[in-house]
């Protein structure tokens, strides 16, 4: 399992999901997933995202923290 602390730029939190997303899907991912679960959790200041994902020969646990920066 790999944790990763994220801190935002501009507080934007619904920014820095997408930012998240949209680097996930580019550099992040297995090339090839077999499975692969994604499950996203808000409160007002912080998102939590729990990543499962499988390869045919490799498994991978990650826990993503997003939390607001300065407003």
């Amino acid at each position: 399992m790999i944790r990763c602390e994220l801190l935002t730029n501009t507080g934007d939190l619904t920014a820095a999901v997408k930012h998240f997303y949209n680097r996930w899907m580019i550099e992040l991912r297995y090339e090839n997933p077999v499975v692969e679960r994604l499950n996203l959790n808000r409160s007002q200041d912080v998102v939590t995202i729990h990543v499962l994902t499988i390869s045919e020969h490799n498994a991978m646990t990650f826990q993503f923290t997003i939390k607001r920066g300065v407003r």
